[in-house]
């Protein structure tokens, strides 16, 4: 959560402006709402329970008010002091995948995809189509082996603090 959403949330401070305050990273939003959802609204402002969202259209906006309370009790959930959602129309941002760590990017090497999958992608008869499905699943794999690396070298460090 940025800095200036908990001092919104925690105090009766208010942000000067043009300072980040969005109450919700991306990848909350999108945990809450799903992929689909989050590409097209963005959570803008939390005032006093009300959280302010971003619809790319007025069918989005609409659609969403209808699924207002059940978005509400997964953002409860998870933490967050909502009361209720006010869904306007007004241009989404594309999101901002930046907050994936960039080492993840340069150590994801493509990895093997095992036989099973191999054997699975004799079946797609289009080559390129094959082909493109058996690199993004390496690289994917890739990345998986990578987080996993990071994930259990954040831990080794952790310990040999408490030691």
């Amino acid at each position: 959560m940025p800095l200036a959403a908990l001092i919104v949330r925690d105090t009766k401070i208010k942000p000067p402006r043009g300072i980040d305050a969005e109450p919700l990273s991306y990848e909350e939003w999108e945990a809450v709402v799903g992929s689909r959802v989050a590409a097209r609204t963005r959570p803008v402002r939390l005032e006093r329970g009300v959280m302010s969202v971003l619809a790319a259209t007025s069918t989005w906006s609409q659609e969403l008010a209808l699924l207002s309370d059940p978005i509400v009790e997964k953002l409860r959930s998870r933490g967050h002091a909502v009361r209720s959602l006010r869904f306007r129309v007004g241009d989404v941002p594309p999101p901002d995948r930046a907050s994936i760590p960039p080492e993840l990017f340069h150590a994801s090497a493509p990895v093997p995809v095992g036989h099973e999958l191999e054997k699975t992608l004799e079946g797609v008869p289009d080559e390129a189509l094959r082909l493109a499905i058996e690199h993004a699943a390496a690289l994917s794999l890739g990345r998986r082996a990578a987080e996993e690396r990071a994930a259990l070298g954040a831990r080794g460090r952790r310990g040999a603090k408490g030691s």
